[in-house]
């Protein structure tokens, strides 16, 4: 047998190379469609001009499309380009988008299944979290280089200002902040204090200056009702008559 594939390999020049050509794993297609776990953020990813979308901690579904235009490196020449449609697996998107731009670093893994296991999933988020906390020291000490005068930053950036909420509540942005509240609170409450006191002072002064011109803040006063001696009644006799007349005029005081 040995001295056959001696043999062999004497007769043909390039058996090695064809020996190890088939001795080589025959590569897999892409999967047409992937999975992404997002350890990292909430972040959507663009790729091929289509947003992706892809929530913390859960595992999103990333699909092939049929049509893709892409560029024809075979048949672009002199300055002329040709484009070509070709179908895009959901594999691929996934690969390229995730793991050729370096994201694999803060904690989005690609999946071949919609599941992944417990390790695989800690790993992830042990990685996100990582990375969070190394922007959040990042920022501090770039802070701290800008208060001695050198160059740095004061201000976070939106994420790291939200991930410093989220993990460093007690730093001292948050306090400085909360001190310019309380001030703006106070001084909003004393400038409506103010303009009640104007109110009241306003409201003051225009009523001491009706009673000046003699005029009241009240109704005029309704005119006293006309007085009008008792009539006689029917039948009434004289007696009785001038009997009501004198009470009358002791009821209201008339000599």
């Amino acid at each position: 047998m040995i001295d056959a594939m001696k043999d062999l390999l004497a007769k043909v020049p390039n058996a090695q190379e064809l020996m190890a050509e088939a001795a080589r794993p025959v590569e897999r297609a892409w999967q047409e469609t992937a999975y992404v776990f997002n350890g990292f953020d909430e972040v959507t990813v663009r790729y091929a001009g289509q947003p992706y979308h892809l929530p913390f901690g859960k595992v999103t579904a990333i699909h092939g499309k049929p049509q893709h235009k892409e560029i024809d490196q075979l048949a672009s020449r002199d300055g002329y380009t040709k484009f070509q449609q070709l179908p895009l697996t959901g594999e691929r998107i996934a690969r390229e988008m995730i793991e050729g731009r370096g994201l694999t670093e803060r904690g989005l893994v690609v999946l071949l299944t919609s599941t992944i296991t417990k390790e695989a999933e800690t790993a992830a988020l042990e990685l996100g979290y990582d990375y969070k906390m190394n922007k959040i020291e990042s920022y501090k000490i770039g802070r701290d280089r800008a208060k001695s005068g050198q160059p740095g930053k004061m201000r976070p950036d939106k994420l790291v200002y939200k991930w410093m909420k989220q993990y460093s509540p007690d730093d001292e942005i948050f306090a400085q902040q909360s001190r310019r509240t309380d001030s703006q609170t106070t001084t909003a409450d004393a400038l409506k204090m103010l303009a009640e006191n104007q109110k009241t002072m306003l409201e003051m002064q225009a009523k001491i200056a009706r009673l000046e011109q003699g005029q009241t803040a009240g109704p005029a006063a309704e005119a006293a009702p006309a007085l009008t001696p008792p009539r006689r009644k029917p039948l009434e006799s004289d007696e009785a008559l001038a009997k009501r007349t004198a009470q009358w005029k002791i009821d209201n005081n008339i000599e």
